[in-house]
């Protein structure tokens, strides 16, 4: 089954259900790192972590995963340390979860790092 909202909403579809996959493309900005918000609501939502965190969606993710499950998260390679370090000790065995296998980047431009956008895959083999 196909799920298309917002992460936070996972325990509306079936409280407690494991899921074989995760995918997420969060807002890309920490509301600090840009003097300028766009005025309308709904881009400022998902351009900006206003609603949502990289640490709650790991979080949620973390607490949602089947054990052999994957997370997929399209993110900025501006911020890829921040992605690593959370997905480490989120997903860690102290954390009651496991550690990720692997992480690797998908896809992603190599020009400009401030504006690369990648896939991240974090699975456990």
């Amino acid at each position: 089954t196909l799920y298309n909202s917002d992460i936070k909403e996972i325990e509306n579809y079936k409280k407690g259900k494991k899921y074989d996959i995760i995918t997420c493309n969060p807002p890309y900005f920490k509301v600090e790192d840009n003097e300028h918000i766009n005025d309308t609501e709904v881009l400022a939502i998902a351009r900006h972590e206003l609603k949502i965190n990289l640490e709650d969606i790991f979080m949620i993710a973390s607490n949602h995963l089947d054990d052999k499950g994957e997370f997929y998260l399209v993110h900025r390679a501006s911020r890829l340390d921040e992605i690593i370090i959370l997905a480490n000790t989120l997903f860690s065995s102290e954390n009651n979860h496991r550690l990720p296998a692997k992480g690797r980047i998908i896809f992603g431009k190599l020009c400009d790092n401030k504006k690369s956008v990648g896939a991240i895959s974090i699975t456990d083999l």
